[in-house]
């Protein structure tokens, strides 16, 4: 596992999180994105970073759930390494959970390492499937 020098700088956070939520589809997605500019500070594991926003960040609807987003992650040879998912408290972003799928965790995921980015119901086409 990586130490907590390892995390990954607010503007990498940053950039991650822009990435997704410009493309995100859900009502709420654009006050979320405005989150993004508020976020001052990281800390946790590289699995679950927590976002330090400031207090003057604006509210956003939504509960303390993951947002319907998703944003897979793969390595330079086009590998499946993982998904970031994003975590939401009392309408504000709280969490970033990098679910990397072989528990390697080389380094938190750059943007050109996401290459599809949708909501948790389009991203798994079975869970719309009758039984």
């Amino acid at each position: 596992m990586l130490s907590v020098s390892d995390l990954p700088t607010v503007r990498d956070v940053k950039l991650v999180l822009r990435h997704l939520l410009e493309r995100a589809e859900f009502p709420g997605a654009a006050q979320f994105l405005g989150q993004v500019d508020f976020i001052e500070g990281v800390s946790g594991k590289i699995d679950f970073l927590d976002l330090h926003l400031s207090p003057s960040a604006p509210m956003a609807p939504g509960s303390s759930n993951p947002l319907p987003t998703v944003g897979y992650v793969e390595d330079a040879a086009h590998e499946s390494l993982g998904e970031i998912l994003i975590w939401v408290t009392g309408g504000k972003i709280q969490r970033l959970e990098y679910a990397e799928y072989f528990h390697r965790y080389a380094a938190w995921p750059t943007v050109a390492q996401l290459y599809m980015v949708g909501s948790i119901q389009s991203a798994r086409p079975w869970a719309d499937t009758p039984q």
